[in-house]
């Protein structure tokens, strides 16, 4: 009885102790749960950003290619694209502030990027009024003024260094919970040890085995959810480019489901107009700042070319070695067309067989296409920068080149 006695009071602290470390070892599971969630709320809250500064610099550029195309030709067609961009970007700037606000630094960077974005679009209304009430001609020569964009260059800086800060974060925020993750499976890892030395001491004849192997499910499955709902194509590849996650907007875009993609290189589903070249500095810029920005051309599953603003951030392990690469992808398609159509009416000019020339205010040369070589003989380097009269075009006297500047201005002829 004694001895039985003895055993119970010796099996009490052995509860006890045991159900202490029980409890810590799911206190230290919830916290690192806790933390693996609220690292995956800032990767997605990082990505947000990253999206929300390029698709900034997207309506900015967008609005600015309108206005250059109305000025070229006039086309009431190129406004239709202005009409609610202003809108849509000071509110897309304002929810960029609003995912920055804890940090101010990057607060008075979205401040500056909005100053820079007003200034520019008052500048395209300028031009824009200018060509309504003036003419063509008078806008030309107001852009002609400005031979070097500065408030697209700020527009630019700011939201590269934006996006570069909050590049910075994530990858301090993903070492840091590396770190955490790392401490605390230690942690655990002696707790069961320990733990398991006492359920042998405390039954001697009965072999337990624990499981010691934690997975950061929860997180992948908060990260999996917040990454599928995302209305932007975002798709995971593993480290020989196979794709292992495909959501729902990529779908949309795409038109392939998570099925038909799964375990297929992107540049071969989507018909990626890049070369193994090209595909190879890709990687190793990535390799060497841990991501990458530019454009694609691809296709979608119903054979319809589109162009899309492609995002690819390296995915690394603990030691530093990628693993897989997360892609973001924005549909750009329609901006893309209309550049393309401006760029086009710019050719149509350079290569009209008449000589079509224009000047700026100082009568120096802005312009020469094939027909002004064919007549003069000029080549557009020899004589871009001078004037007509140095170049023995035109003999004419002060009075005589006024009164042609008059009437240049006043038929839109150059």
């Amino acid at each position: 009885m004694h001895g039985m006695d003895g055993s119970r009071g010796f099996s009490r602290p052995i509860i006890s102790l045991a159900t202490m470390i029980l409890a810590a070892m799911f206190f230290l599971a919830y916290t690192q749960i806790y933390h693996t969630s609220k690292t995956a709320s800032l990767v997605a809250r990082t990505q947000e950003v990253l999206f929300s500064a390029t698709n900034v610099l997207a309506i900015i550029a967008e609005d600015k290619t309108a206005s250059r195309g109305y000025a070229l030709t006039g086309n009431a067609s190129f406004l239709e694209p202005m009409s609610g961009s202003r809108t849509i970007i000071h509110r897309k700037i304002d929810s960029l502030r609003q995912m920055i606000s804890n940090n101010s630094a990057q607060e008075k960077r979205a401040d500056s990027l909005l100053f820079y974005a007003n200034r520019s679009f008052a500048f395209e209304d300028t031009v824009i009024g200018v060509i309504k009430s003036e003419g063509i001609q008078n806008a030309l020569r107001l852009l002609s003024k400005c031979t070097k964009d500065e408030d697209m260059d700020k527009i630019r800086m700011f939201a590269n260094d934006i996006q570069n800060e909050e590049i910075i974060l994530l990858q301090k925020r993903k070492q840091d919970d590396a770190n955490a993750t790392n401490l605390l499976e230690g942690i655990i890892l002696l707790l069961i040890v320990f733990f398991i030395v006492l359920i042998f001491i405390y039954r001697r004849k009965e072999k337990s085995a624990m499981a010691a192997n934690k997975t950061n499910k929860e997180y992948l499955e908060l990260l999996n959810l917040q990454i599928n709902q995302s209305n932007d194509a975002i798709y995971m590849v593993d480290s020989k480019r196979k794709i292992k996650r495909w959501n729902l907007g990529a779908e949309k875009m795409y038109g392939f489901t998570e099925s038909e993609v799964l375990d297929k290189d992107p540049n071969d589903v989507l018909g990626t107009r890049i070369t193994e070249d090209g595909i190879e500095k890709i990687t190793n810029t990535i390799a060497e700042t841990g991501y990458w920005n530019g454009e694609f051309h691809r296709k979608t599953k119903a054979g319809e070319d589109i162009f899309v603003a492609a995002s690819i951030t390296a995915i690394r392990d603990n030691a530093g070695r990628i693993t897989g690469y997360l892609g973001v992808n924005l549909n750009t398609t329609a901006q893309k067309r209309l550049s393309e159509k401006v760029d086009h009416l710019a050719a149509i000019v350079a290569q009209a067989s008449e000589a079509i020339i224009s000047v700026d205010l100082d009568d120096c040369i802005l312009s020469w296409n094939h027909g002004a070589e064919n007549l003069h003989g000029y080549t557009k380097e020899e004589v871009l920068g001078h004037s007509a009269v140095e170049l023995g075009l035109l003999k004419l006297t002060e009075a005589e080149k006024s009164a042609d500047l008059c009437e240049m201005f006043e038929h839109g002829k150059s």
